[in-house]
This record gives C-alpha cells, sequence and structure tokens, in this order.
C-alpha cells in the first residue's frame, strides 16, 4: 500500500493500527487513518486504490483543481449570447444617419421591446436575436446551482478529477446548447445539450453527498 515515498508518519500508522489483512479495506483505512487530521489526504489515497473512483477521461483533465476557475467562464458563456445580441443590434439594426431605435445602454432591459419595434431589422434577424437573448438568460438561471455545486463537490472532498471533468463538461455542454439556440436548432437537439449541463450539476452535488456521508461509488 505504500513505498518508499510514502511519509514515515504514514508508515507508521499502518504499521500500529492497520492489520494486513484491513489495510486493503478502502473504509477502514479512512476511519483508522482521520484522527490525525489529514483525512482528505487519506480519502486521496484510498480512493487512488480503487479504480471504480477514477475519473474514467482523467488524461484528458489536468491535475491541478480548475474547477473553481469554471465558474466565472460559465458567467461568461452565460453574458456572451447578450454581448452578440447587442453588438448585432448595432450593426444593423439602427441604419446610419438616425437615432431611431438604438440601444438604450441606461435602461438595457428594454432592448427585447426595441428590437421587437424596430422596422429596419428583417423578422429572422429578430428571430436570431431573441433567441441570443433567451440563451443567455437560460444560461444565467442555471448558473447559480452549478456554481453551488462546485462549491459543495470541494468542500465535501470529492476526487479532483471528477470535479474538473463534470465542470469542464458542463462548460462544453453550454457552448453547445448556445451555438444551437442561436442558429435555430431543433428543441431536441438542443435540448440534449441542455440536459447533458444538468446532469453534470446533478452529478456534482450527488458525489458531493457521498462523500459527505461517505458512501462509495
Amino acid at each position: 500500500m505504500y513505498d518508499a515515498t510514502t511519509p514515515k508518519w504514514v508508515q507508521d500508522i499502518f504499521a500500529s493500527t492497520l492489520t494486513p489483512k484491513s489495510v486493503d479495506d478502502t473504509s477502514t483505512f479512512i476511519v483508522a487513518l482521520e484522527g490525525s487530521g489529514n483525512s482528505a489526504v487519506f480519502r486521496k489515497m484510498a480512493h487512488a486504490g480503487n479504480p471504480s473512483l477514477r475519473f474514467p477521461f482523467s488524461i484528458l483533465v489536468p491535475e491541478a483543481n480548475i474547477s473553481y476557475y469554471t465558474v466565472p467562464l460559465a458567467w461568461l458563456l452565460s453574458f456572451s449570447p447578450h454581448i452578440y445580441a447587442v453588438v448585432r443590434y448595432k450593426a444593423h439594426g439602427q441604419p446610419a444617419g438616425t437615432e431611431s431605435y438604438k440601444f438604450n445602454t441606461a435602461s438595457p432591459r428594454t432592448f427585447p421591446d426595441t428590437l421587437k419595434a424596430n422596422p429596419h431589422l428583417s423578422q429572422e434577424t429578430k428571430d436570431r436575436l431573441f433567441r441570443a437573448e433567451a440563451a443567455s438568460l437560460n444560461g444565467l438561471e442555471n448558473l447559480g446551482w452549478f456554481a453551488a455545486a462546485v462549491v459543495a463537490a470541494n468542500a465535501a472532498g470529492v476526487d479532483g478529477a471528477w470535479v474538473n471533468g463534470l465542470s469542464l463538461w458542463y462548460l462544453f455542454n453550454r457552448v453547445a446548447f448556445n451555438l444551437a439556440y442561436i442558429r435555430g436548432v431543433d428543441g431536441k437537439v438542443r435540448g440534449m445539450w441542455y440536459y447533458g449541463g444538468v446532469a453534470a450539476t446533478i452529478t456534482l452535488f450527488i458525489m458531493a453527498g457521498n462523500a459527505a456521508n461517505r458512501v462509495k461509488m
């Protein structure tokens, strides 16, 4: 279970508290060593000895914990469709030499009404910008519980590869969802990407609960 690189205090605890029969028992390993104040380290070592707990695509996931960084990235992905809609509106929705139907920076939430009333845009373009606004709102509506799931998983000591992998999977699904929504892809296809992000968030919460209760996945 350990080699020459294992700290001596870990070897001493093995020698004094674990019998050879119980060394391979992950649960006993964690319980017996938790009293030293290094439960997170022990949990990680125990997980390393249990292949069923390893993230299946760990080779694609950074070793450093990047999950917290994915939260502001998720916010950026949520806000970017709105930026796209405003930039495109300013470029095509206001003919040169007129101030009519200008995007109101003092009251930006009136943008959907301004967009709807603008006669200079085709209905196709309007629909595309409306979908961009809807994609932005959808992302912001889902951001809170994704952020909570990331915090919960980290606080509970879920293996970093899983937290990283699921957080990145959430971002991937949000990118695909935004593109599908803005381009007007069929709702069933768009829903696949939406529920992919939901599944990542729910899995983070489940793994956090299991880790908090020491339930093996």
